[in-house]
């Protein structure tokens, strides 16, 4: 599309395509200082695709369009999904329905992350290491249980496979007055590195 062609333009809000890139527009100006550098990039080329394709109202999305609805769109559900980990009926379904894609879509999104299911689970286990070092009074059980896992036994153990100790022995080392600054760091990660880094600091 010629920029003259564009300009002026106002991008409705009418379309699944025009809606994901005004959110994405949103999502990115409340996100982009706390961004990495690569990240924002990222973010900001795929802003660029969303917007042009948007414009091109009535005419077939290219490659590049394409490539960047999939990011924005599995960075959008990621949001929804970190926004409230422990929330009640979070599901591939409730996903599906706000994002406005198909199932298979939606899986297909998720199949580098293990699954949704898989990324639902990491992201409660962050959100749990969060506030086993900001809350130390709050009982293990309840943080389990309010971030959505059935039993703290269940807990328990997807929080050892997934960071490598238990969540007693974190809480533990994190209230170790010469630890608090490394766990303090440790809170501010996020992402697929998260296990690893935590594993080869804790080493």
């Amino acid at each position: 599309m010629e920029a003259e062609a564009a300009h002026g333009r106002i991008v409705e809000t009418d379309t699944p395509l025009n809606r994901l890139a005004v959110a994405h527009a949103v999502a990115l100006s409340r996100d982009l200082p706390t961004m990495t550098p690569e990240a924002a990039v990222h973010a900001m080329h795929t802003g660029v695709e969303l917007l042009v394709g948007a414009l091109r109202r009535g005419v077939g999305l290219d490659g590049s369009t394409r490539a960047a609805v999939r990011s924005a769109v599995l960075a959008r559900a990621r949001r929804l999904i970190d926004a409230d980990p422990g929330q009640a009926g979070l599901s591939p379904t409730r996903l599906q329905s706000k994002l406005e894609i198909s199932r298979a879509t939606l899986y297909r999104l998720f199949e580098p992350e293990g699954g949704v299911q898989a990324y639902i689970r990491k992201s409660r286990l962050r959100a749990a290491a969060q506030d086993l070092v900001r809350y130390p009074h709050l009982a293990v059980n309840d943080i389990a249980y309010g971030l959505g896992f059935n039993s703290p036994s269940d807990f328990t153990r997807a929080f050892r496979r997934t960071l490598g100790m238990s969540p007693r022995d974190l809480r533990a080392y994190a209230t170790d007055a010469g630890n608090r600054a490394f766990w303090q760091a440790a809170i501010a990660v996020q992402g697929k590195d998260y296990q690893q880094w935590m594993q080869r600091h804790a080493a």
